[in-house]
């Protein structure tokens, strides 16, 4: 998949294209994340970019990184990119996002057990097909 192409698992992003431009560390790899074979991408080969519509084609077209746009939810590559002096094929790339609330709730990778009690009353044992 040389060239453009959409990637629905970014379509929800929350990052902008001026946040991840101006501190992509910030974003990537941690929450964004693209991976071409066993290889994630590093920060230094990606950046973002408004891959808008422009005529036939998107306004930019990568030539030596690959090119995100989290509001979009596209991605761009070059035919190859070179990651330690090595090109690496650009054919079937993973992509891969993840984005939270600011607050510690659902089940996130924090600590939870002192939101715990054992003191709960009246506690009701209710066996199927009954219902409380």
């Amino acid at each position: 998949m040389n060239g453009p192409a959409n990637s629905p698992a970014m379509n929800d992003a929350t990052v902008s294209w001026r946040e991840l431009w101006d501190d992509v560390n910030a974003f990537y790899p941690s929450s964004i994340a693209v991976k071409l074979g066993n290889t994630t991408l590093p920060a230094s080969a990606v950046s973002a970019s408004d891959l808008s519509d422009f005529g036939a084609g998107w306004a930019y077209s990568p030539t030596t990184t690959a090119l995100i746009d989290p509001v979009l939810g596209r991605l761009s590559l070059p035919p190859t990119i070179t990651v330690d002096g090595n090109p690496i094929d650009t054919q079937n790339p993973v992509v891969t996002f993840h984005y939270g609330f600011s607050a510690e709730m659902g089940g996130g990778p924090y600590a939870r057990t002192k939101t715990f009690t054992e003191d709960i009353t009246p506690l009701i044992n209710v066996t199927s097909p009954n219902t409380i």
